[in-house]
């Protein structure tokens, strides 16, 4: 009896079966939702089911840059397929989850995946699930949540440093203005024990508060409506490093009391202390260098005196703090002869009167300018605002040449 030959045929279904066995066993875990190329991820979230009564730390970004590691991460794993109505189970500890929105051409696109407490990682798409356990992308979302933890933790070191500056400054400015009894040294670097570092710039903020307050009561009798004055505090900008803060903060009170003050604060043992406040003319960072050094060198500052220089009609200047003039000759420059005036940082001029002239181009300007060691000039006017002395400054003078010449001395050689 002849044998029947079986038909190569059978092998095709066969063949498909596999084929359909090993796709459905191994494949990228996101191809079941979707997530190819054409997938523009614009928003992801991480985030933790909690155990109760402990708050979900949540990780959210829109940066491109974050956006395109994770699509990466997500679209290396390969999962297995799990069937259809499969169910995750888990026990009361935190579940890990992902949600990642975007377009997908026109489209709006949704993507959920989560993780159980073994670290398997389930997508689903209708009633369709995969799974797949991949460490790498298991750790790199749990890091995510991490740093969702520790922005979440700056966040509120930030907010608490912005109610201690806001606090501090609320003080500063009711005992200034309306001369409420405060102690202004607590709450900064002016009780740190063993702490040294600009302890003059707090001094410096104190003591000009205890001075304006004592001015603002001379011009001031009453003060008890002043006291309900409502003035607010907003934080604009603020920077935090490891122990350093710095803010900018917005007053807004009624008529004038309006200003931006900058205010800096260190950590000192675990503990922000407000290390300086800056505002304009009354708490200038230059303010506080001059108080420096006038701690330094006090028995200079008490003979430091108030020269007037003049020259025929047409310049007369005043200027504070010098401690010592001469007269110096240039023997190359046929014996001219100039002053030198030294005087100490706080020093300014003061213009009496300063002639000016009349030019074509550009109208009235003065003959008379404030040289400076980087090439810039000031021409002087009657009547012109105080001109601080720094180091920039050079003299006084007309055609490049300077008649009144400063040497600033700050206690150096």
């Amino acid at each position: 009896m002849k044998k029947k030959k079986l038909s190569p045929l059978w092998l095709i279904p066969a063949v498909v079966i596999v084929a359909l066995i090993l796709w459905c066993i191994h494949f990228p875990l996101t191809r079941i939702a979707g997530f190819s190329k054409s997938v523009e991820p614009l928003h992801a979230t991480v985030f933790f089911d909690q155990v109760p009564e402990t708050p979900a730390i949540t990780y959210a970004t829109d940066d491109p840059e974050q956006l395109r590691e994770l699509a990466e991460q997500l679209r290396s794993v390969r999962g297995r397929f799990m069937g259809w109505f499969s169910m995750i189970t888990y026990n009361d500890d935190p579940l890990l989850h992902l949600i990642v929105t975007g377009n997908k051409g026109k489209n709006p696109y949704h993507l959920s995946l989560c993780a159980d407490s073994d670290g398997y990682l389930y997508v689903q798409e209708g009633n369709t699930r995969l799974r797949a356990k991949d460490a790498a992308l298991y750790d790199y979302l749990t890091e995510l949540v991490a740093e969702g933890e520790r922005e979440a933790a700056r966040a509120k070191e930030e907010e608490m440093i912005g109610e201690k500056a806001t606090a501090y400054l609320e003080k500063l400015i009711h005992a200034r203005n309306f001369f409420e009894e405060a102690d202004l040294t607590e709450g900064t670097v002016l009780t740190a024990d063993g702490y040294d570092a600009e302890k003059t710039v707090m001094q410096y903020v104190v003591y000009k508060t205890e001075w304006l307050k004592e001015y603002h009561r001379e011009k001031r009798e009453d003060s008890s409506q002043q006291a309900n004055v409502q003035i607010n505090y907003l934080v604009k900008e603020i920077k935090v490093t490891d122990d350093h803060a710095a803010l900018t903060i917005e007053e807004d009170g009624p008529g004038n009391m309006w200003g931006i003050y900058t205010v800096e604060l260190i950590k000192v043992e675990d503990t922000w202390l407000v290390s300086s406040v800056e505002h304009g003319d009354i708490y200038s960072r230059e303010g506080m260098v001059i108080h420096q050094y006038r701690e330094k060198m006090p028995e200079l500052y008490e003979q430091a005196r108030a020269e007037i220089f003049s020259f025929g009609d047409t310049l007369s200047v005043q200027v504070t703090n010098v401690i010592k003039t001469e007269t110096r000759v240039l023997p190359a420059e046929d014996n001219f002869e100039y002053e030198v005036y030294t005087v100490l940082p706080g020093a300014e001029i003061a213009v009496l009167h300063a002639a000016v002239e009349d030019t074509v181009e550009s109208g009235p300007l003065g003959i008379w300018k404030v040289y400076s060691k980087d090439g810039t000039l000031q021409y002087l006017e009657s009547g012109m605002p105080d001109i601080p002395i720094t180091e920039n400054i050079n003299g006084i003078g007309a055609e490049s040449v300077c008649i009144l010449v400063f040497e600033l001395y700050t206690g150096e050689a």
